[in-house]
């Protein structure tokens, strides 16, 4: 199976990159001469989740969890991987990483005590091997960044998943402060929830950079002077959004990250001289990037269609590029990957929507190629050009995908990714039916042959459209969607705090109605396509018992439904293995149901892999 880089992390100097991939099955960490050459695996077993350098490059924090609960534990591994210690065990609390102390010997994190919503933060000392806490925080507490001096962290806290606030702790005493409290509420250090957090002190700790869109549409960047809490302004734009922020050699170089129209750009400025880098010339798509603290050298992992995880090392002072990681291409030539175009249009009452739409190469079949629409999740994320294995598989097989942005998704501005906050949600289903009626206006598309699916918020969307506008779908795919709002928004203290603002008081009776009606559970008997329901058992954020309810209920009513039930998987699949299983099964469930092929789809029952 093609298998790159999931992420990068370099070390201080520079020399050395750390990042995950699942080429050997699970996500492993690796790392891998910044100047290239033969990478070695660090982690075995049950895989990593994370990872973090230490000051002194010597070693790094790898987080992982058990069987994919998402209760991490910290382990401290020597960079060769030949020495490792505990430094947090795994437990049934929720823990975030977070950032060592200028000199290495403390490490500060978020946890969350099990049955509650706030997220404390505390400091573990690597030598002495005491843990204590500095302060107790607020729910959706995500990210931290330490001072260099060590006096002061700023603690980013999800009250939305469009905006946030930003909170400075004086490590001292554990007072906690919240910045810009008094000012309409925005994104301030977390343009997405893709970037913990957009975030980057100066070397004297007197201020931070970060992205903002405070009294903007879009996010920009901006200095914060930590006396006077001015924000002075370096960067705005009107089509595009920072959405990351880092310093590299020393604070010498500021390097940011642009999102405009499903697209990453990279920036840099030296701020000695105040020249503009010019950015490198690197594959179009997704990127996630990552600077060396004490060198001149940014690492970027490009995710596109043809480049499924390559990670490229950047130097800042002379603008130099090279390859130190070429994803695996599992025999397959991706050249002939297909890429998408990006298409606008607008829903009933003029609500402007897009997506990116992948036209096969060739179709196995006669006539015009049908359609699989591919809903993201978050609800807040958008739709981006990466290598999509699954949006490939079907692409080879005839039938084009539109991966579909509905109100509400990130890129568009700020006041558009409100659309869908609250009572707003009843109108994305109606979105998904527009797309299709956009789509039987194509002279190259088969409009009157779609599919729709999705992942997470994107499969209970699926459920929803499929529900909505029954005769409009050949079949339905949900993966790891929920099915009944009302135990999601009660049983998820992992997100309680920026739920209560995406959708809403789930203890107020409107509310309560509106998701009750609104949950797939009770609308299991209004579909007429068949269903493909795939759910790790594991799941911390979607539980397994609410979409077995819905199947039970669902196969009840007569619906077709086939359940893929993971044992030892959570809200993705983690393995290589199941991952294979289950878009090959989807690929053929597709092909049956949009008249790819003869055969009918697979009967419904549960299958145990």
């Amino acid at each position: 199976m093609v298998s790159g880089a999931i992420d990068a992390s370099l070390s201080p100097d520079g020399r050395r990159i750390a990042y995950r991939t699942r080429l050997t099955g699970l996500p492993q960490l690796w790392t891998v001469d910044a100047s290239g050459g033969a990478p070695a695996q660090l982690t075995f077993g049950a895989g990593a989740d994370g990872e973090l350098w230490s000051p002194d490059g010597n070693g790094l924090l790898v987080s992982a969890d058990t069987g994919g609960d998402e209760r991490f534990g910290l382990n401290w591994l020597r960079a060769d991987g030949l020495a490792e210690r505990t430094v947090l065990p795994p437990s049934s609390d929720f823990t975030r990483l977070g950032a060592f102390s200028a000199d290495g010997r403390r490490y500060a994190y978020l946890v969350q005590p099990d049955g509650s919503e706030r997220f404390d933060l505390r400091v573990a000392d690597l030598v002495s091997g005491t843990n204590r806490l500095i302060a107790r925080g607020q729910p959706g507490f995500r990210a931290l960044r330490w001072s260099p001096d060590g006096r002061w962290a700023l603690v980013v806290q999800m009250s939305g998943e469009d905006r946030n606030a930003l909170w400075l702790v004086d490590m001292a005493n554990g007072r906690l402060e919240q910045l810009f409290a008094d000012r309409p509420p925005a994104s301030y250090g977390m343009p997405t929830v893709i970037v913990p957090a957009a975030l980057a002190w100066a070397p004297d700790s007197r201020g931070f950079y970060m992205a903002t869109n405070e009294g903007r549409e879009r996010n920009g960047l901006v200095y914060v002077d930590l006396g006077s809490r001015q924000l002075q302004w370096l960067v705005r734009s009107d089509d595009a959004d920072v959405v990351d922020v880092q310093l590299a050699s020393g604070g010498r170089y500021l390097v940011w990250q642009t999102l405009g129209r499903s697209m990453s750009a990279l920036h840099a400025r030296d701020l000695r001289s105040g020249r503009e880098i010019a950015a490198p010339a690197l594959p179009a798509g997704s990127y996630q990037l990552s600077v060396a603290r004490d060198a001149p050298t940014a690492a970027v992992v490009v995710d596109s269609p043809r480049a499924p995880g390559d990670i490229y090392v950047w130097r800042l002072d002379s603008g130099r590029v090279t390859r130190a990681i070429a994803a695996s291409s599992a025999g397959l030539d991706m050249s002939k990957m297909v890429a998408p175009r990006r298409v606008d249009f607008r829903a009933r009452g003029g609500v402007p929507l897009s997506g990116l739409l992948y036209e096969p190469q060739r179709s196995p079949a006669p006539g015009r190629p049908p359609v699989s629409i591919l809903l993201h999740g978050g609800p807040t994320d958008y739709a981006y050009p990466g290598y999509l294995y699954d949006v490939q598989m079907l692409a080879a097989r005839g039938i084009a995908v539109l991966d579909f942005n509905y109100r509400g998704s990130i890129g568009e501005g700020k006041s558009y990714a409100k659309l869908n906050d609250g009572f707003g949600h009843a109108h994305e289903a109606e979105d998904v039916s527009d797309a299709v009626a956009w789509l039987r206006r194509q002279p190259g598309l088969d409009g009157t042959r779609v599919a729709v699916g999705g992942v997470s918020y994107g499969g209970y969307l699926a459920l929803a459209a499929g529900s909505t506008s029954p005769d409009l779908f050949k079949a339905v795919v949900s993966e790891a969607g929920p099915t009944d709002w009302i135990t999601s928004l009660e049983n998820t203290p992992l997100f309680a705090a920026s739920d209560r603002v995406e959708y809403g008081d789930i203890h107020d009776a409107k509310v309560y109605r509106f998701y009750r009606d609104l949950s797939p559970l009770n609308r299991a008997s209004r579909f007429r396509a068949p269903l493909l329901i795939r759910h790790g058992v594991n799941d911390p954020r979607v539980s397994i018992g609410q979409v077995d309810a819905f199947v039970q209920k669902a196969r009840a009513a007569g619906v077709t439904v086939r359940y893929m039930r993971y044992p030892g998987e959570n809200h993705g699949l983690a393995s290589v293995a199941s991952r294979v299983q289950f878009y090959s099964a989807m690929t053929s469930f597709l092909e049956a149901s949009l008249g790819i092929v003869e055969s009918p789809p697979p009967a419904g029952r549960a299958l145990k892999p």
